[in-house]
């Protein structure tokens, strides 16, 4: 089993993992419950890191997974995405996650911001039957700091 912290989850851990990917080599999310205060990178190239390993198979179909996000390229516009099949492939893998890491860990799955669609049904749990509860859609949020024109243009 690929695992890079080296130490197995203790009775009462409870670490949640997030299947996402985002640029820069990182497709999973993990935050031990009590210990970390966020996320924090979970997997990437390097390895699965985390209190609850996962079979080296699941790690390289996860790998394989985000491949396709990097080779889409979303923010270039180059590459056509067929999103609803790379979400589809990727709750099939959260599930895998979720089978392998058991009931002490909660396992969710995140559409990544590069999907123009991103915000409806954005976030799903993994439950230990391997059902999939979609949580509600919410308004995207900014910072009041953060100033709305409707010129978006940066000309002067």
């Amino acid at each position: 089993m690929r695992n890079d912290d080296n130490h197995e989850p203790d009775d009462g851990i409870t670490a949640s993992y997030m299947i996402s990917p985002d640029y820069c080599d990182a497709f999973a999310w993990r935050r031990v419950e009590g210990v970390d205060s966020r996320y924090t990178l979970g997997a990437d190239s390097g390895g699965w890191s985390g209190p609850h390993p996962i079979s080296d198979a699941l790690f390289q179909d996860l790998h394989e997974w985000y491949g396709r996000f990097c080779r889409a390229d979303p923010w270039s516009g180059k590459h056509e995405m067929d999103w609803e099949a790379f979400h589809r492939d990727g709750v099939e893998l959260a599930r895998r996650v979720k089978a392998e890491v058991g009931p002490t860990a909660k396992v969710f799955y995140a559409k990544p911001i590069e999907d123009p669609g991103f915000l409806h049904q954005r976030l799903r749990e993994i439950l230990d039957d391997g059902s999939v509860v979609v949580f509600p859609d919410e308004p995207m949020t900014i910072s009041p700091d953060w100033p709305m024109t409707d010129d978006a243009s940066d000309a002067d």
